[in-house]
């Protein structure tokens, strides 16, 4: 009679066990952790003149829906191209810059999210050019050499970069700079590596 309480009552616990173990691992692997936090005021507008020709890019949160990315080009104050659409992963970065080097300028966006090759919760490089008024994708980066910590468009000698801070496998961070060949990005050099954080964000910052 024991014998017939007592395993019922085990089993019980131990699907009961097994339920909270993979609730609480799939809660944590849904989880952005602290570390990435945004680093800016990402709700903001971000325009670009050339001559009679002008572009306003605006980045506005929609809460826990991700944040809407409008574009809207001007020539002689005259609209005539906008487009909007719905970026669905939190964004830890935005800027503008002629990334491909082709005389039209980009959207730089950072985004934090999982890919098919990594299930894992991290920071991505996503850049969009125009396209006929439309904004399409140009690069949706799931990586670059290390770990990823931040990014930024940079120019030097009248040739475009981005400029990272990446996580070495040894805790360390490095800096480094890529640049734009034909279908995404390639290793230009590394600036400098295996040096703290505060290190690696006084060079990243650099003009």
């Amino acid at each position: 009679m024991i014998k017939k309480i007592i395993l019922p009552t085990l089993l019980l616990t131990l699907i009961l066990a097994f339920v909270i173990f993979f609730r609480h691992k799939a809660s944590a692997e849904n989880k952005v952790i602290p570390a990435y936090i945004p680093l800016r005021n990402i709700d903001s507008t971000i325009s670009y003149t050339h001559g009679n020709y002008s572009l306003t890019v605006r980045l506005s949160s929609l809460g826990k829906f991700g944040y809407r990315l409008s574009a809207q080009t001007k020539h002689d104050d005259t609209i005539t191209s906008q487009y909007a659409f719905t970026v669905n992963y939190p964004v830890y970065h935005f800027e503008l810059g002629d990334l491909d080097e082709d005389g039209n300028v980009d959207i730089c966006l950072g985004v934090i999210k999982k890919t098919h090759c990594d299930s894992t919760l991290k920071k991505r490089l996503f850049f969009y050019r125009l396209d006929e008024g439309r904004v399409r994708p140009l690069w949706l980066g799931s990586k670059v050499s290390h770990e990823l910590v931040d990014f930024r468009y940079v120019q030097k000698n009248n040739h475009s970069f981005v400029r990272t801070v990446e996580k070495e496998k040894n805790g360390n961070y490095l800096v480094a700079e890529y640049k734009w060949r034909g279908f995404g990005l390639e290793l230009a050099q590394f600036v400098s590596r295996n040096i703290n954080l505060n290190s690696a964000y006084e060079i990243f910052n650099q003009v």
